[in-house]
């Protein structure tokens, strides 16, 4: 290539990036100035106060800058703080405490007994025996692994309990690709386990309170609209049937009706997975230790309901609970005499996750008095429940069944 030349592609290939990046910055330009506009928009066009406009704007403004991401998620949740005491909606100590709700801490010690799960790699030990146990058929298989991913997805997040899964998956699927007598059958199998993994997440993040941040938004709301306590062992009577059916569903459409997967047998899958236990080896201290803290706080959760009525007893609350877990696997060590969890292992925290509690809260509480954010839920609520009961295990279910 000629000098010349060269300095032409050269100054070409200038040119179309630097295009390229004014493109970016302008898209990024208005998408951040969509907010403020949306907030503008709401004070000239809706017809409520300036306190109540204001919180409407506010949560438009959030959602915009949520669903395109021009910004962290976390950055985003963190408007009410700035916007509410600027406009008068509520002042920035009310506005703040939605950020330090109980429910926040409920599932931020979820996340610390997830991460401990991780770190020991106690989750690809458990997929594993379920796996083993399973059986050899496709659909099977394919059972075995909509069941582990649902159970890991009923303590840890929907989309960690997919991605743990989702490495475990492709090595099958890769594994037993001799299996299948064509190129169809083996596409099925592949799609159907794959989609099965993604569908099961959804599902066992339903089961529990703190499996998915959807469950823990519903009940801060109900706590702080009506004063209705949904507790760990309610809802897991309420949601664990309806989560088991859901799954047999999903289940049987994905394998029987979408896309029809075989039914032989596929020799080998059985080895494989012993194969990978053996190289796991035995259950360490840590590991046990970090199962039964585990373990002993799921079951206090599901239990705190007939233990708090218990004399001396009645502090207990499913945050509490999870904080107490959390803090536990700080404090026990391994036979190294090393913390199960550090300091260090908390990077992995999503603290924007726990932002984006608190700032969905302040948008749920808004100005209490208001039209626009109380009366349609709260009547809906309180029509279901006009004078909540003290809550038992029974209370959500009749409250739900009213």
């Amino acid at each position: 290539m000629s000098n010349q030349n060269r300095k032409v592609s050269e100054f070409g290939g200038f040119c179309f990036s630097c295009a390229s990046n004014c493109k970016d910055t302008l898209k990024r330009t208005a998408l951040i100035l969509l907010g403020p506009a949306l907030i503008l928009l709401a004070f000239t066009a809706l017809p409520f106060s300036p306190a109540q406009n204001a919180a409407i704007g506010t949560a438009a403004w959030m959602v915009a800058w949520w669903s395109t991401q021009v910004l962290p998620i976390g950055v985003t949740s963190l408007l009410p703080l700035i916007l509410f005491p600027a406009f008068g909606v509520v002042d920035i100590g009310d506005t703040a405490v939605n950020y330090a709700h109980p429910v926040i801490f409920l599932f931020l010690g979820g996340f610390v007994l997830g991460l401990a799960i991780e770190k020991w790699d106690i989750h690809k030990r458990l997929a594993l025996n379920i796996l083993r146990v399973s059986g050899e058929r496709p659909t099977q298989v394919i059972a075995g692994f909509m069941a582990a991913t649902a159970f890991l997805s009923m303590w840890i997040s929907n989309t960690a309990a997919a991605v743990m899964m989702l490495p475990i998956g492709i090595s099958v699927i890769g594994l037993l690709e001799g299996q299948f007598s064509d190129k169809g059958l083996k596409n099925r199998f592949a799609v159907s386990l794959l989609l099965g993994l993604a569908f099961a997440a959804n599902i066992g993040g339903t089961a529990t309170i703190i499996g998915t941040p959807p469950n823990l938004v519903l009940a801060g709301v109900l706590s702080d609209e009506i004063g209705y306590e949904i507790g760990f062992g309610q809802w897991i009577m309420f949601a664990l049937p309806f989560a088991a059916v859901l799954f047999l569903v999903v289940l049987f459409v994905n394998t029987r009706i979408l896309f029809r997967v075989p039914t032989f047998t596929m020799y080998g899958m059985r080895h494989m997975v012993t194969e990978r236990l053996k190289t796991m080896g035995n259950m360490s201290a840590g590991e046990k230790r970090v199962a039964v803290v585990f373990g002993s706080t799921a079951l206090l959760w599901v239990a705190r309901a007939p233990l708090a009525e218990l004399p001396g007893l009645d502090f207990l609350s499913d945050p509490l609970i999870g904080m107490a877990g959390a803090v536990t696997m700080f404090v026990v060590t391994d036979p190294r005499k090393k913390p199960l969890m550090t300091w260090k292992d908390m990077k992995r925290m999503p603290w924007d996750i726990l932002l984006l509690f608190g700032g969905g809260l302040s948008i749920a509480a808004g100005p209490r008095s208001s039209w626009p954010f109380r009366s349609p839920s709260a009547r809906v609520v309180h029509l279901c429940c006009p004078s909540p009961p003290r809550p038992t295990p029974w209370s959500f279910r009749r409250a739900t069944s009213a």
